[in-house]
């Protein structure tokens, strides 16, 4: 799911890349069992924008761009190296 979202992102993070990248988090978190709760924060604050972005998607809605800013903390390239560290030091 990373590497597709890291495919289609060029210049901003799109709904669709932000939803596929929450949910590898959040199955990557509760697969390894990691018990880090500014992580989990991390990824619970990105299951509710993931929500805001599919819902936003489906409705053909448009988001403010200060919103597309908020997601580059979910971009393809921060999850994984979010998920990397975790593997690594596991």
């Amino acid at each position: 799911m990373v590497l597709v979202g890291f495919l289609a992102e060029k210049h901003f993070v799109s709904r669709i890349s932000l939803f596929s990248n929450v949910i590898a988090i959040n199955l990557f978190l509760v697969q390894m069992d990691v018990e880090n709760t500014l992580t989990y924060l991390y990824a619970n604050l990105g299951l509710f924008l993931g929500l805001i972005a599919i819902i936003s998607y489906g409705t053909r809605d448009k988001l403010p761009s200060w919103v597309y800013l908020i997601f580059l903390a979910y971009c393809s390239a921060v999850v994984g190296v979010l998920i990397v560290i975790f593997t690594a030091y596991r």
